[in-house]
């Protein structure tokens, strides 16, 4: 069988997957048929596949891997007659890597940068404005913790018009959301989120993770029936799928102050995914949530748990019963890792300061 057949079998195959471990896996299989081949357009474009795949399956470092495979080969043969593909083709995507590249530690402050000025000057040189540079820039510095820079970048978001490479209007207005919350200014990110709770604004994220950005905000507020009811809309919408790591974390610290055995109940189901995602970032706050929650069993004079943790999780046992206590310094031990990995990337202590404001509520 030809090798075009090959790849032709297994498009077929994932036509109506959804983005998932197994539409990846499919794509890496049809992936390396054609780089056995040498076919370098039919390989770009099975990565630009990938590339959404895996950024909406909750498997993003496989996404930078390919993407950055891809600007090489744009950078090496976009001028080329016989390749049919430019360097608009990975405009797009751009965001969507520059948008996780800070979750990673072991990613340089100094290479951060150096993306984001290579994503800048590719987007000026194709005429577009740089309203997407100005929102990552400003997403990466509320990443490290950097308020004056996050202000800075958000206000020269401000000044640019939506144009074709921006983002939707849902998930522009969620990142508004998300940025005063950052600020700590709870009450003006409620309202700038009423759009998306009276569901005039909505896509394949949205309103997910407004409902998680929200519900501290609500608790903090003594708004609790409106947190209780965007929390069970909320939990709904990311039960299923492992990209939305981070939003569960956000569940499991909100129930932690108001439902601790709930908050329990989505840790157990949850945990493999917290455990096994390689966006450290995400893994850091489902980490430092379910240690609050540990915590707040603790005070309750809850000493054991049951629970099927994965063979491979350090302190499994086949039982099933681990006492709180030990879970607690495992996980203290874990955040405070991650933690300082993060701060000195980042050279500063926001990292260490999260975990100092989420345990004030044990």
């Amino acid at each position: 069988m030809d090798y075009t057949q090959q790849i032709e079998e297994i498009l077929d195959k994932i036509y109506d997957l959804p983005n998932s471990d197994a539409k990846v896996a499919l794509l890496e299989e049809a992936i390396r048929i054609a780089d056995s081949q040498s076919d370098i357009e039919q390989a770009f474009w099975l990565r630009k596949d990938l590339i959404d795949a895996a950024t909406f399956s909750g498997n993003k470092l496989k996404a930078l891997i390919h993407f950055t495979w891809c600007v090489t080969q744009v950078d090496k043969y976009a001028e080329v007659e016989k390749y049919n593909f430019t360097e608009e083709d990975i405009l797009w995507e751009y965001k969507w890597v520059l948008d996780n590249v800070a979750a990673y530690p072991t990613i340089s402050k100094q290479k951060i940068y150096e993306l984001l000025e290579d994503m800048k000057r590719r987007y000026t040189k194709n005429g577009y404005n740089l309203r997407p540079y100005y929102k990552l820039y400003c997403n990466i510095s509320m990443e490290m913790g950097e308020k004056e820079k996050a202000i800075h970048y958000y206000e020269l978001m401000q000044k640019e018009k939506p144009d074709f490479n921006s983002d939707c209007k849902a998930c522009d207005k969620n990142f508004e959301v998300d940025y005063y919350i950052f600020l700590k200014e709870y009450e003006k990110a409620i309202s700038t989120a009423k759009p998306i709770l009276d569901g005039k604004m909505k896509c394949a994220e949205i309103p997910h993770f407004t409902y998680s950005y929200l519900l501290f905000p609500l608790h903090t507020l003594g708004k609790h029936e409106e947190a209780m009811e965007i929390q069970q809309k909320g939990y709904r919408l990311i039960s299923q799928s492992k990209e939305f790591v981070l939003a569960l974390s956000r569940h499991i610290f909100f129930l932690s102050l108001v439902d601790v055995k709930k908050s329990l109940t989505i840790f157990k189901k949850h945990f493999l995914w917290g455990y096994e995602t390689l966006q450290i970032s995400n893994k850091f706050f489902y980490y430092l949530s379910s240690l609050v929650m540990l915590k707040k069993l603790s005070q309750e004079n809850t000493k054991t748990i049951t629970m099927q943790f994965p063979e491979i999780f350090s302190l499994y046992n086949e039982n099933g019963k681990y006492e709180v206590a030990t879970l607690i310094n495992w996980f203290e031990q874990e955040v405070q890792t991650l933690a300082q990995a993060f701060d000195e990337r980042n050279e500063t202590e926001y990292y260490k300061k999260t975990i100092q404001e989420y345990l004030q509520y044990v």
